[in-house]
């Protein structure tokens, strides 16, 4: 007793020239996701910027100044030429 199988629609369906060219586009499709998938996270690690250089953060504090200084700092127009004067002789 044996039993017979009809296998007809199964070559007309996978032995159909449209059918393979359609398998092989999707495998195309599938390496070529993975292989960006694969670049992407390449690109991903070499950019990646180290956590301990993203911020730094610098507190800069000045020491205010007194009145009596603010004057003293000032020159003159004189004091200026004056100081010209001597440096160019």
């Amino acid at each position: 007793m044996s039993i017979e199988v009809d296998y007809s629609f199964a070559e007309l369906i996978f032995g159909s020239l449209i059918f393979q060219v359609l398998v092989y586009f999707l495998i195309a499709i599938f390496v070529l996701v993975v292989a960006l998938l694969i670049v992407r996270a390449y690109v991903q690690k070499k950019g990646r910027v180290p956590d301990s250089s993203k911020r730094i953060i610098l507190w800069v504090t000045l020491p205010k100044e007194k009145e009596d200084e603010k004057g003293s700092n000032v020159l003159t127009i004189q004091q200026v030429q004056e100081k010209i004067g001597v440096a160019e002789t």
